[in-house]
């Protein structure tokens, strides 16, 4: 009788233990469009982790630049999450931090084996009444606004409607994103991958209509 009872004690300890982890593994996560854009978004920044300044000898540019800071299915024992998680995360420096979602896209990716996944894009509505609120500002603000808060990269600030209104009216937005340009020119995101063609086909219908706020 005893020793059931002790079995029973070591079971309820035990489904307590892990039933209070904090750890929230979100399975499905794709490097080339969950992870990339954050990195590109939130720490390729003048001055960061890109080929030209590598801050901490880091381009996560790309994925073989981000692999060096990155412990395939070791979060914790990362420099990327380690140093990005947390109330007050070293990193990115003078921005604003990550949100706890990215952190969590992030932390997932790794335990998951880190690997150069991408994933389908099938479900893409492009009937809908597009505004920039809406619609288009989370997709500028993911693959775009991080590289381009203020003019120092090509003269394009795309952090507001403005901005980014101004640089679809130059007509140089939309070829720089459908890879359309000469090879001479810069195609964006510059060291990332390619909007997926739903977030592309958006935002050219949404400049179509107008480009409503």
């Amino acid at each position: 009788m005893k020793r059931t009872s002790l079995i029973i004690v070591f079971v309820l300890f035990f489904a307590i233990i892990f039933s209070c982890r904090k750890d929230k593994y979100i399975a499905g996560i794709c490097y080339q469009q969950n992870i990339q854009p954050i990195l590109i978004s939130k720490c390729t920044n003048l001055g960061c982790h890109n080929p030209t300044a590598k801050a901490s000898g880091y381009d996560f540019t790309n994925y073989e630049g981000v692999m060096q800071a990155v412990k395939p299915g070791k979060a914790g024992q990362s420099k990327l999450y380690l140093s990005i998680k947390g109330s007050n995360p070293k990193m990115p420096k003078n921005m604003t931090p990550l949100t706890k979602k990215e952190v969590e896209y992030i932390k997932s990716w790794i335990n998951f084996g880190a690997e150069f996944s991408s994933c389908g894009t099938s479900n893409c509505d492009t009937i809908s009444f597009l505004t920039f609120s809406g619609n288009i500002k989370s997709i500028i603000d993911l693959n775009c606004a991080g590289c381009h808060p203020t003019g120092h990269f090509s003269g394009h600030v795309l952090n507001s409607y403005t901005g980014v209104a101004a640089s679809l009216n130059s007509g140089k937005f939309l070829p720089a994103i459908k890879h359309t340009v000469a090879q001479t020119q810069k195609r964006m995101p510059q060291g990332g991958g390619k909007l997926s063609d739903c977030d592309i086909a958006k935002i050219e219908k949404w400049f179509n209509n107008g480009m409503p706020q």
